[in-house]
């Protein structure tokens, strides 16, 4: 975002930019940040779950989430 300014780049005309994780401060900015979250909790169960569990070895140890994206003034919309 600080580049974008210093160059004079408009965030969310001419330029769209997409965070991770939804922090707090991501819809607080000058600019409010797009943001795609997977909810920590989800992910922290997954990890636990994969150290905890007892799988032959070479097992799938892959877990995916959905994550949402929250749209805010960072992005550019198409019509």
């Amino acid at each position: 975002m600080a580049a974008a300014h210093r160059l004079d780049i408009s965030i969310g005309a001419s330029l769209s930019l997409v965070g991770y994780n939804d922090i707090p401060r991501a819809s607080h900015l000058p600019v409010s940040l797009t943001s795609v979250y997977i909810p920590f909790d989800y992910g922290a169960h997954q990890a636990v779950e994969l150290l905890f569990s007892e799988r032959p070895p070479g097992a799938d140890c892959i877990r995916r989430a959905m994550p949402s994206l929250i749209p805010r003034a960072s992005s550019v919309r198409y019509p």
